[in-house]
């Protein structure tokens, strides 16, 4: 997980799928980016995907969860820009705590342990008062 400049939790590397690119190999490119290990896409197997609403207070999103095997020579984390303030592995019992925990991570967790088949899809929609 990374903890970026501009946020007050942790997130998974990631970003925005760039024209004519596949959340993939958007996937890829980011890990690149913001931790430095340049993978092969025959390392990367779809988990699931989360969908947030953003109930009128930022954009939606959709995120994909990939997992990504990592060679044991390629596991050194270098934070090779100045977005990201720290990066470190951690276990899939410990992402709900590093990103406070918001909704979406939860599901990540849920995906990334097995407790969701692969493939699974999530919508989190924002809390209404009634």
């Amino acid at each position: 997980m990374v903890k970026a400049s501009y946020k007050d939790h942790w997130t998974f590397p990631g970003g925005i799928v760039d024209e004519n690119e596949s959340p993939k190999h958007a996937a890829l490119r980011e890990v690149q980016e913001e931790i430095g290990i340049r993978l092969d896409e025959g390392e990367c197997q779809f988990l699931g995907s989360v969908y947030t609403a953003s109930g009128g207070i930022d954009l939606d999103r959709l995120n994909f969860a990939f997992l990504i095997t990592v060679p044991s020579q390629a596991l050194q984390i270098s934070v090779p820009n100045d977005e990201i303030e720290e990066a470190r592995w951690v276990s899939f019992g410990d992402i709900t705590l590093l990103s406070r925990p918001r909704g979406s991570y939860t599901k990540y967790q849920i995906i990334l342990t097995g407790a969701a088949p692969r493939g699974s899809y999530f919508e989190i929609f924002p809390q209404t008062s009634a």
